[in-house]
């Protein structure tokens, strides 16, 4: 059975679930306080910091990473893609490293997930990033030809809420 470890870096927390198949087994909101963060120039100096706490918890939950498969972290502000599952990459470290696309704590969902699977060597991963676009051509339409929509849809949550009411009513999530 596949061990998951999914990172999901928020403002001042970062949630951690450790998954064996699609049953969670273990989970935790590590929380920040505003002051431990306020020493940081900026959300990616915080990588160093969040990683350590994410170590903190796998040591006192007798967690060894090396028996984790797959490390898959919170997809930050990336170029507009459409939802999946995406492998971190060099261009996609370095999107985030510059806050190219805008700088959020999201953005270090897929640094950390990567520092720890290289340890390792294994792959690490974002689901369903917060730069989804998925809009349909006559969505697209502003009325203006100089003035184009652009989307930015956080699919994480809306997904996962919607694959699991599809399930309870007995409907395909795509219908």
């Amino acid at each position: 059975m596949n061990r998951i470890l999914a990172i999901n870096p928020g403002n001042t927390s970062t949630k951690i679930g450790l998954f064996e198949g699609n049953e969670l087994i273990n989970q935790e909101a590590i929380r920040h306080d505003k002051k431990d963060l306020e020493v940081f120039p900026n959300i990616l100096d915080q990588l160093e910091f969040r990683s350590k706490a994410i170590g903190a918890f796998l040591r006192d939950n007798s967690i060894r990473t090396s028996d984790i498969d797959h490390f898959i972290g919170r997809g930050g502000l990336l170029k507009p893609l459409e939802s999946g599952l995406y492998m971190v990459n060099e261009e996609m470290i370095g999107d985030l490293r510059s806050a190219k696309y805008g700088g959020h704590s999201s953005n270090l969902g897929a640094l950390i997930a990567q520092r720890i699977a290289s340890k390792y060597g294994k792959k690490a991963y974002i689901l369903d990033p917060v730069c989804v676009d998925e809009l349909e051509p006559l969505a697209r339409i502003t009325g203006h030809p100089e003035i184009h929509k652009v989307s930015a849809f956080h699919a994480l949550n809306q997904k996962s809420v919607a694959r699991r009411a599809s399930t309870d009513i007995g409907r395909r999530y795509e219908d």
